[in-house]
C-alpha cells in the first residue's frame, strides 16, 4: 500500500519533536511494508507579515524535511498581511485548493492508494486531502488531534462536518474528542477512536527513589506534582498556576515540576513566583530525559 500523508503537525526549526506523534507513526509504516510520502503544510510569509511578525516577537516556524530515518516534504502557501487577517477571521476559503494544486506540481497522486490528512487546525490538512481525493479519485482518511475540534470546529462548523463526513474514515485520539465533534453537528457514522500511544523503548518504570536522586529533587516527606506537556493554551497550562495554588491548600509538603516550554512559559514562571510556589521549570528537554521526571 502506498498512502500520502498530508500533515500541519510536523518537526520545525524551533522544535524538532514537534508532531512527534506523526513522525512515530511514520516510523512503523515500513514494518507493515507500506510506502508513504510525507507532506507538511506552512507558509511563505510576505515581507510585510514577516514585519509584523518580528513586531509582535512571533518566530517563523519552519519544517524540517526529516526527523530521523522519517523524511517530510514541506509545502509553503504565499501568505500576504490580507491572508493573515482572513485566516484570524476564520475565512479559509481557497486555501486547500490552493495546497492542493502546488502539491500536484511535486507529488504523483495518482500513485498513492489512500490520502490520509492529520489535524484541520490553522493550516486546513483535513481540506486538502479531501480536494485531492476528489480530483484524483482517492479514498481519504483524517485523524483529529484535538485542536482542530476543541478551537476551531465551532467556528467552522460547515467546512468541518462537510470534510469530516465525505472522509472514509475519521480517527479521534479520544472519545471525549469525538463527542465534542458530535455535539457540534458531526454524523459519526464513520468514525474510530483510536487513542494515542508511546514508545515502551522510551518510556518503561524506573525506581523513584534512584530517579529522584539522579534528578536531585529529593525532599523527605515531600510529595511532587509534575506537570509534562506544551505549554500552551490548548493543553491548559494557563490554569496550571491556580491548580498548584489549590493542591498547595491541601499539602503543605509540596513541590512542582513543569516538564515542557511554550509561550506560556514566562508568564507561568512569573506567576509562580508571585504565588510564591516551589516550581521546577525544566524547559524543553528531550524524550529520554522525560520518561526520567
Amino acid at each position: 500500500m502506498k498512502v500520502l500523508i498530508i500533515t500541519n503537525l510536523f518537526p520545525t526549526t524551533q522544535n524538532t519533536t514537534s508532531g512527534i506523534f506523526i513522525t512515530n507513526r511514520l516510523k512503523e509504516y515500513t514494518k507493515f511494508n507500506v510506502e508513504y510520502k510525507a507532506v507538511s503544510l506552512g507558509y511563505e510569509d510576505s515581507a510585510t507579515v514577516r514585519i509584523l511578525k518580528k513586531i509582535l516577537r512571533k518566530k517563523d516556524i519552519k519544517s524540517l524535511d526529516h526527523y530521523g530515518e522519517v523524511f517530510y516534504l514541506p509545502i509553503t502557501s504565499n501568505r500576504s498581511l490580507i491572508d493573515v487577517i482572513k485566516l484570524k477571521l476564520n475565512r479559509y476559503e481557497n486555501l486547500a485548493r490552493k495546497y492542493a494544486e502546488i502539491i500536484q506540481a511535486y507529488v504523483n497522486v495518482y500513485n498513492y492508494d489512500i490520502v490520509h490528512a492529520h489535524g484541520m487546525f490553522q493550516t486546513p490538512a483535513g481540506e486538502v486531502a479531501k480536494e485531492l481525493a476528489i480530483r484524483y479519485h482517492k479514498p481519504f482518511v483524517v485523524t483529529l488531534h484535538g485542536d482542530d475540534v476543541n478551537f476551531l470546529m465551532e467556528k467552522r462548523k460547515k467546512s468541518y462536518v462537510l470534510t469530516l463526513e465525505k472522509s472514509s474514515k475519521v480517527i479521534f485520539v479520544s472519545k471525549a474528542l469525538l463527542d465534542k465533534a458530535c455535539r457540534l453537528g458531526y454524523n459519526p457514522k464513520n468514525s474510530v477512536v483510536i487513542q494515542n500511544g508511546y514508545n515502551p523503548k522510551i518510556f518503561y518504570p524506573l525506581d523513584k527513589e534512584l530517579v529522584r536522586s539522579y534528578l536531585n529533587i529529593q525532599a523527605p516527606d515531600c510529595k511532587y506534582v509534575g506537570f509534562v506537556g506544551a505549554l500552551e493554551l490548548v493543553k491548559r497550562a494557563d490554569a496550571l498556576i491556580k491548580i498548584f495554588r489549590f493542591i498547595r491548600e491541601k499539602i503543605h509538603k509540596i513541590k512542582f515540576i513543569v516538564v515542557g516550554d511554550g509561550t506560556l512559559g514566562n508568564k507561568l514562571k512569573k506567576e509562580a513566583e508571585r504565588a510564591h510556589l516551589d516550581v521546577l521549570f525544566t524547559g524543553w528537554i528531550n524524550q529520554s530525559e522525560v520518561m526520567k521526571y
